[in-house]
């Protein structure tokens, strides 16, 4: 007799998970230098790089913590929520 195998919930314990995880995390953080360096050019805000950094790392976070959370939702066990 086998052991019964468990619900498929979405586990974030796969490669594929992680991959596409952190390529919306490096995305994101381009992202957050790309403002930064636009901010320069436009000379819009007077942020400077000390905070632009710590943000790069709030955006990679957040970025990470939202693929984690999206792992039971739609495409279960990948980090899309769409």
């Amino acid at each position: 007799m086998t052991a019964p195998t468990p619900p498929n919930r979405g586990t974030i314990f796969t490669g594929e998970f992680w991959t596409e995880t952190a390529d919306r995390a490096v995305k994101s953080a381009a992202a957050a230098l790309v403002a930064k360096v636009g901010d320069n050019a436009l000379g819009l805000y007077d942020l400077g790089w000390d905070l632009a950094w710590k943000l790069v790392v709030a955006y990679t976070i957040i970025s990470v913590a939202f693929s984690v959370m999206s792992a039971p939702v739609h495409r279960r066990g990948t980090a899309s929520l769409l």
